[in-house]
């Protein structure tokens, strides 16, 4: 008497497996360890090589940090622009919530919001006028 095996037998068709093996051999994709790497590796690191070195610059590391930080400015405001003209809308600069004092009511606290915020642009435009006025000096002397 010969016993039936509960597990069954299946095998793939051959046509099917030389299709497998052909295109296993056909791969041209990047590795997978580059494509790790790749995926690990955010905006921040990529940035590394955007660097361009001169070792014959004459800045010094304050200046050439003024001169990134501009950079980064700059970045932010194309970044918001791109942002406004998708979105269709004025792109708000607020500054980070605090928390409400319980003696203040909500109209006082409305007001000092709005002035804040108002407070906020004029500085933020300020700034970024002097800094941009500081950079175009220095890269035109």
């Amino acid at each position: 008497m010969s016993k039936k095996s509960l597990v069954g037998s299946y095998t793939i068709p051959q046509g099917l497996q030389n299709e497998l093996a052909q295109e296993y051999k056909e791969n041209d994709s990047i590795s997978s360890q580059d494509l790790k790497n790749n995926i690990n590796q955010n905006d921040y690191q990529k940035k590394r090589f955007e660097r361009k070195i001169d070792l014959e610059s004459t800045q010094s590391y304050k200046e050439l940090m003024e001169q990134r930080a501009f950079e980064r400015d700059e970045f932010r405001v194309k970044k918001l622009i791109k942002e406004k003209e998708a979105n269709g809308e004025q792109a708000k600069l607020l500054p980070r919530k605090r928390k409400k004092r319980w003696d203040v009511t909500p109209e006082e606290w409305q007001k000092q919001q709005i002035s804040i915020s108002d407070l906020v642009l004029q500085e933020k435009n300020s700034s970024s006028t002097l800094r941009l006025q500081a950079v175009r000096s220095k890269s035109s002397a």
